[in-house]
């Protein structure tokens, strides 16, 4: 069995649940041996942002946004991509700026990531739409 993220800002942490049966809970690949039972496995993930290390000063604001919102950087934004919470790219965009505004007013209300790209970095932040 593998464990995978939906999103490169999420890393695999360990399986928790009948973890007797896995042969090494600790890693996102692993065996399971199946009892005469059915068992219950959960694949844990944490958080780890790019944003961090890349040096590059950036705003989305408001959040959460009701219309629209709007992405500013210290590094030309090459291109944008708002992903909703299935992992589904729901808007893909060129920009060749410094800032952008983002039209959500048809998107429905939940917690979507927005992928920002310049040329040396991509930078993943969280955005709420609500209504």
């Amino acid at each position: 069995i593998k464990a995978i993220p939906v999103d490169v800002d999420w890393e695999f942490e360990n399986w928790t649940g009948d973890i007797e049966h896995v042969d090494d809970p600790e890693a996102a690949t692993t065996t399971i041996v199946m009892p005469e039972k059915d068992i219950t496995l959960t694949a844990n993930f944490k958080f780890v942002s790019v944003e961090d290390i890349s040096g590059v000063e950036l705003s989305v604001y408001p959040n959460p946004a009701r219309d629209k919102f709007y992405v500013e950087s210290s590094e030309m934004i090459k291109q944008i991509r708002l992903i909703d919470i299935s992992g589904q790219v729901v808007k893909d965009i060129t920009v060749d700026a410094l800032h952008a505004k983002i039209n959500v007013n048809n998107f429905r209300a939940g917690v979507y990531f927005i992928q920002i790209y310049s040329a040396d970095s991509l930078i993943t932040k969280r955005v709420q739409v609500t209504r």
